[in-house]
């Protein structure tokens, strides 16, 4: 419960700095390097026409997509409960947030992807889509190929 809570303060946090207009450097001040060509995190992408940062704090998972040369497209926040904010980094307008079952059937090609976040270049810009918190198992946190994912003890096996 202390957890979600967390979360949820987390992803109204930003939700109030996007509301107020604070720019993507007041976020840049927890995400290291977020908004520029070259953040100071691993890429991460799926695809080797872009580049995909990613930071996890607070509960909130910060993406940031640079196009191949470094100029960023896009950002944005996810929360644990199917929360996404677009942030006002590259071209916000070009960003379209969906459920995961559209993402899962939109043509394109897929920038970005773990058990919960799915980015997707569309003719039409990007789709990015948030399941939520993927249930944990102790099959899942052995199979887990991606450390960022891989957060927290696996839950008891119940019967």
């Amino acid at each position: 419960m202390q957890r979600m809570t967390r979360k949820l303060l987390a992803a109204a946090t930003i939700a109030a700095v996007l509301a107020a207009g604070t720019p993507a450097s007041a976020l840049a001040q927890t995400a290291p390097g977020l908004g520029s060509s070259q953040p100071n995190t691993p890429d991460v992408t799926a695809n080797p026409q872009f580049h995909v940062y990613r930071w996890n704090m607070n509960g909130v998972t910060y993406v940031q997509v640079n196009d191949i040369v470094g100029n960023p497209v896009l950002a944005f926040g996810a929360a644990g409960n199917g929360q996404v904010l677009v942030l006002p980094v590259g071209n916000p307008a070009s960003v379209t947030v969906v459920a995961p079952a559209a993402n899962a059937s939109t043509a394109g090609a897929t920038v970005y992807k773990t058990a919960t976040l799915v980015v997707t270049q569309t003719a039409s810009g990007f789709a990015v889509s948030n399941a939520g918190v993927a249930p944990q198992t102790q099959v899942q946190a052995a199979a887990c190929q991606d450390p960022g994912e891989c957060t927290g003890a696996p839950a008891a096996a119940t019967h």
